[in-house]
């Protein structure tokens, strides 16, 4: 039994292969790389069900109304010469704190307080990849059409790019990229958010995407 330096465990069965009495040792399970991420095909398995897990619950929210205006994608800070916070990007559950922070500081700018309370405002959809980079996440971000003032290409690239980073130190000035959306099929919109995703790279925030509930009324 030997530990990858991602600390992960990997179990290796040794057998008698020869007379001289020498060993060889069997090829492990799964193989790790240098972040003790899992290698081959069963990254393939996971990317299959982590899009189409991604995938439903997009669907789901455009059935029940989801209509995107605006594409974003912003990138977070590699924490610089602070070893904590060069941790903390590779985390998991502290992307998604720091990710959550920045959708709470974003609809406080766009609504002021009480915006957790208000029935009718824009509803968003976030993931978080690393891309081509192991350091340093970026989020992808649809969001519907936003409160007037800030709806406009000009006041929503300040919004996301000099506004918003200087209310939360997690996140880089001057990097986030905002497309508009003419065209919204589900497949388009699906190849915004997931395009970068596997079971490691390309996770769904539970606790800050928008969940869309079915209309109750009865006609």
């Amino acid at each position: 039994m030997t530990i990858t330096s991602g600390g992960f465990m990997e179990s290796k069965k040794v057998k008698k292969s020869y007379r001289d009495g020498t060993l060889e040792l069997t090829k492990p399970k799964y193989q790790f790389d240098d972040f003790g991420r899992v290698k081959g095909d069963f990254i393939a398995r996971q990317q299959v069900d982590l899009v189409s897990a991604n995938t439903k619950l997009l669907k789901r929210n455009i059935v029940r109304g989801f209509n995107p205006k605006w594409y974003v994608v912003g990138h977070f800070n590699d924490g610089g010469d602070i070893k904590r916070l060069q941790k903390r990007r590779l985390d998991p559950h502290h992307i998604e704190d720091d990710l959550l922070a920045v959708k709470l500081k974003l609809f406080q700018i766009l609504y002021g307080r009480g915006w957790d309370k208000m029935k009718y405002r824009a509803r968003s959809q976030w993931t978080i990849e690393f891309g081509n980079s192991e350091i340093k996440p970026h989020y992808n971000l649809l969001i519907e059409e936003l409160p007037k003032g800030w709806d406009q290409y000009q006041q929503i690239t300040k919004l996301f790019n000099e506004l918003l980073p200087s209310k939360v130190r997690c996140l880089w000035t001057q990097s986030t990229k905002i497309e508009r959306i003419y065209n919204d099929p589900l497949k388009a919109l699906n190849q915004y958010i997931h395009k970068e995703s596997n079971f490691f790279n390309g996770q769904l925030p539970v606790r800050v995407n928008d969940y869309i509930q079915p209309n109750r009324r009865i006609y």
